[in-house]
């Protein structure tokens, strides 16, 4: 019965749903498909920056956002989680492992569908939803440009204008820009 019930929640919510009520805890849970132009990085060392392959890659991926539903309870921190693809699919093991403090301490967290293998199970899972996600580029190194992706992403969403949108306190110290 009960993977009979995750059955009918993964087919009418997001992937990768929250096992948690987060109603219940003054949470909601929404999905955005996000587009943008992606570069391409290779890593040489790990210990220094990696280099410009190539830019100019499309893509289309998903987001999903958790966060209190009313703005004064947001502590002006958002979390961005790249899911782990270990499994096939997009997993949120850092949500998973701290959403009592996320959830208790009024942070917003985002996930980000960042990587191919990620992106062609949620394709696989419901196309009709998630048809129009795109992480590949145009050659053998597909992941390359999914890092770039990922950055843009959480550079939207943890921008300062996002926020006051959102509402609740500002913070002062490192802020993540988006460039013009």
């Amino acid at each position: 019965m009960m993977a009979l019930l995750a059955f009918w929640l993964w087919r009418q919510g997001p992937l990768a749903i929250a096992a948690l009520d987060l109603p219940s805890k003054g949470h909601v849970e929404q999905e955005f498909l996000v587009s943008g132009v992606a570069n391409r990085y290779r890593i040489k060392d790990p210990l220094k920056t990696a280099e410009l392959v190539d830019g100019g890659h499309a893509y289309t991926t998903r987001i999903l956002v958790r966060r209190p539903t009313n703005p004064a309870k947001f502590n002006g921190i958002v979390v961005v989680e790249w899911y782990n693809v270990t499994l096939g699919q997009d997993i949120n093991f850092v949500f998973s492992g701290t959403r009592n403090l996320l959830v208790d301490k009024g942070y917003a967290w985002v996930g980000v569908s960042a990587q191919l293998i990620g992106a062609n199970a949620l394709k696989t899972a419901n196309p009709g939803r998630y048809g129009s996600i795109n992480l590949a580029a145009s050659n053998a190194d597909p992941n390359g440009s999914t890092l770039d992706a990922a950055s843009a992403r959480s550079r939207g969403t943890s921008a300062p204008r996002s926020l006051r949108r959102f509402g609740g306190p500002r913070r002062r110290g490192p802020q993540v820009r988006s460039e013009p």
